[in-house]
């Protein structure tokens, strides 16, 4: 078994979850069908290079981490930050303005 299969495929599903996105999630965002996604994080299949850019820029992680055993600092909360900064951009724009009203609240208030 190739080793740098089975390293990627333990960080693609891990920073797949770590951004709180589904398979079917980041085919729609990717253009990488669930099937052959899955296939990446089940180590079968070899991604080009343009599809190892796609992943990279769907999970928004450099290609680096993708293929680094053993990172030394996982990215995790910029992860969850980014996860959480998509979330609110697909908000209509005036419950963007109650949360960012909600966000300022909590920030005063934990001093």
């Amino acid at each position: 078994m190739n080793n740098y299969k089975k390293i990627f495929a333990y960080n693609l599903r891990f920073y797949r979850v770590a951004s709180d996105y589904t398979l079917e999630e980041v085919s729609d965002i990717s253009g990488i069908s669930t099937t052959v996604w899955s296939s990446y994080e089940n180590e079968r299949g070899n991604p080009t290079l343009d599809t190892l850019k796609k992943i990279s820029d769907t999970l928004a992680v450099p290609l680096t981490y993708l293929l680094k055993k053993g990172q030394t600092s996982d990215p995790v909360e910029d992860i969850k930050l980014n996860a959480l900064i998509r979330d609110i951009n697909q908000l209509e724009e005036r419950k963007k303005g109650i949360l960012i009203k909600i966000i300022r609240l909590i920030l005063l208030f934990a001093r």
